[in-house]
């Protein structure tokens, strides 16, 4: 036998179960009793007796559960609202249906059947005389994706969250979120951070132009990186030859490179009667620093010459060897120029996976 009580707003109720609770403890040493958590403002808790040595005891067990509880602004009862829209974890959200039925077709459906009809979504409860409607969600995924509809602050930036709310957006199809999504993906941090992992969730849903600039930023992580946790954690969405395709490009790209990194360090600047212009001996000093640098770390990307330990030590005492401090505007001309000259390279690199042509080459 169960006994289950529903306490909204009621100490004295809170302290008699904590009592209950505490007597059955008591008095029963072979039962456990479980608090989660305590019941403070309305919150949660549950006291249960739980026999141990007979599992087939009737004993009576109490559960004490909160109601559901209301979202955080934007979305609690104080927004102007004409629907609640209920998360998996209980939490209420205070929508206009006008924004959410321009932004998904499923919820325009939705909200076009009558109250009552076996097709309804809704549980037909009322609250703050508004319908509830019960969604899959958990709360979270819930308050980011409605940020996104809602002319508000930007959702949180993490990969997991863009993800599980590009799944949410893809199910109420919301075609103009999941645009929008995809251009936060394709300037948050994880596209330079964790662009592996970015990479695949980007392929999961047919991204191409974030998938193609998640490859280009993975040239730049050490390939012994690029099975971290962080890198890897979501390549359940790419399959193994669509891994093997991804690491022939960035081989290829490697190569590529290695022809341009010749011709940057085999100039004729010793010669016998050849005055060498202060950009052709930047050219060759930075190529070979450069070369060596792309040798140890394995990172065919322009990327490497903008870190802070390359361009400085040793190249940069080599350079001021040779020149004056009135030449760093060619050093750093040098520098740009093979930027330009790696990331040209890499453009014409061709990249395809699964069919899909992320990088057509040329």
């Amino acid at each position: 036998m169960e006994f289950s009580y529903n306490i909204r707003n009621s100490p004295d109720s809170s302290q008699q179960a904590t009592s209950a609770a505490e007597t059955t403890r008591l008095r029963r040493p072979e039962h456990t009793i479980s608090m989660s958590p305590s019941l403070v403002g309305g919150s949660e808790m549950s006291a249960k007796n739980t026999p141990l040595d007979n599992p087939d005891s009737h004993e009576p067990s109490i559960c004490i559960n909160a109601g559901p509880s209301d979202a955080e602004k934007p979305f609690d009862a104080s927004a102007k609202a004409d629907v609640i829209l209920r998360s998996s974890d209980l939490v209420d959200f205070f929508v206009l249906k006008p924004i959410l039925s321009l932004a998904s077709s499923v919820f325009d459906h939705m909200f076009s059947i009558p109250q009552g009809s076996n097709e309804a979504e809704s549980t037909n409860e009322m609250k703050n005389e508004l319908p509830v409607v019960d969604l899959a969600e958990d709360s979270t995924t819930l308050y980011n994706l409605l940020l996104l509809l809602y002319p508000l602050k930007e959702p949180a930036d993490t990969l997991e969250v863009y993800l599980r709310l590009a799944e949410a957006a893809k199910k109420y199809a919301m075609d103009e979120t999941l645009q929008k999504l995809k251009g936060l993906v394709m300037s948050c941090r994880m596209m330079v951070e964790e662009p592996l992992a970015t990479f695949a969730v980007a392929m999961h849903f047919g991204w191409v132009e974030v998938m193609r600039e998640a490859a280009l930023n993975s040239l730049a992580i050490p390939l012994r990186d690029l099975v971290s946790d962080g890198q890897s954690k979501y390549l359940h969405f790419v399959s193994l030859a669509d891994y093997r395709d991804l690491l022939s490009w960035r081989f290829a790209c490697q190569d590529v490179l290695d022809k341009i990194f010749a011709r940057w360090t085999t100039l004729d600047i010793e010669k016998p009667g050849i005055i060498a212009s202060p950009r052709i001996v930047l050219r060759s000093i930075f190529g070979s620093h450069l070369l060596q640098r792309l040798k140890e770390t394995g990172c065919p990307r322009s990327t490497v010459l903008t870190d802070d330990h390359f361009v400085s030590g040793n190249i940069i005492q080599e350079v001021f060897d040779w020149l004056t401090s009135s030449s760093m505007a060619e050093y750093n001309r040098a520098r740009e120029l093979m930027m330009t000259d790696i990331e040209n390279a890499l453009s014409k690199v061709p990249l395809k996976i699964n069919g899909i042509v992320v990088q057509a080459g040329g």
